[in-house]
């Protein structure tokens, strides 16, 4: 057994705030970390809350965790056979039941898979086949429209999105700056992406310049109006955003200023 190395943080409403009044401060709550037992061996790395009581996990060894009480008990699964190596960096919880895992690795270890039915089975929604790509991070405006992102390859960063939940395409790089030498992103957890309202961030590792952005207009990457709605419970990424893209016109630009 191991513990959930991530940390779960627990905001107890009974802490008592501890407020500067003479400055106009808000007041501070105090959080309380909570020990749990995640049920397995495996490494994790990701995390994704519904709400306060259904939350999924994923790691290394093809192994997710969920727990449907707020984290009192946590029920492992595991990929077995050929798959059983593959790396789950990053997981998206639509639900108690419904839930995507990316596993991140070169070539065809670099995946995309749903499940409908609480872990039971899993669907492959996407398969890398470049042997030069290595998927890092997805994430998803809502249940059906979400984005992934690959280390840049031959010079050009390489974006994947659905709009259905279930089917993966590339998304198309008219106009897209070339890439720095050696782009990539960091795949340790699901935070090199991050979406909300029309907007999509991009974060890049060890880039020598600190704010090149991207902004993208063109086919909407999610529902219109709908897609700009965060779905309510869903896990908001908080990272840098050297690159960004948005939903609207056509193509991507570089963004003065």
């Amino acid at each position: 057994m191991e513990r959930l190395s991530f940390v779960l943080l627990v905001l107890l409403a009974g802490c008592a705030p501890h407020s500067r009044p003479q400055t106009g401060y808000p007041p501070v709550v105090v959080g309380t970390i909570t020990e749990q037992q995640s049920q397995t061996i495996a490494l994790l790395q990701a995390v994704s809350a519904v709400n306060d009581s259904v939350v999924w996990v994923s790691g290394h060894q093809a192994t997710w965790v969920r727990t449907a009480d707020g984290g009192r008990t946590w029920v492992p699964g595991a990929m077995t056979g050929p798959d059983s190596a593959l790396e789950f960096r990053d997981v998206e919880a639509v639900s108690i039941t419904t839930a995507y895992l990316l596993a991140a690795g070169p070539g065809e270890q670099s995946r995309i898979y749903k499940t409908t039915d609480a872990g039971r089975s899993w669907r492959l929604q996407f398969m890398n086949r470049d042997s030069a790509a290595f998927y890092d991070c997805f994430a998803f405006w809502d249940e059906t429209h979400g984005i992934a992102i690959s280390d840049a390859v031959g010079g050009k960063m390489i974006v994947i999105r659905t709009d259905d939940g279930e089917h993966w395409s590339a998304v198309a790089e008219d106009g897209m700056p070339p890439a720095l030498p050696g782009e990539g992103s960091p795949a340790a957890g699901g935070t090199c992406v991050t979406v909300g309202g029309p907007c999509a961030g991009m974060v890049r590792n060890g880039a020598p310049c600190p704010s090149l952005s991207l902004r993208r207009s063109g086919p909407s990457l999610g529902r219109g109006d709908d897609a700009d709605r965060e779905r309510p419970g869903r896990r908001r990424r908080h990272t840098g955003l050297p690159r960004r893209a948005t939903r609207h016109g056509a193509g991507w630009s570089s963004p003065q200023g």
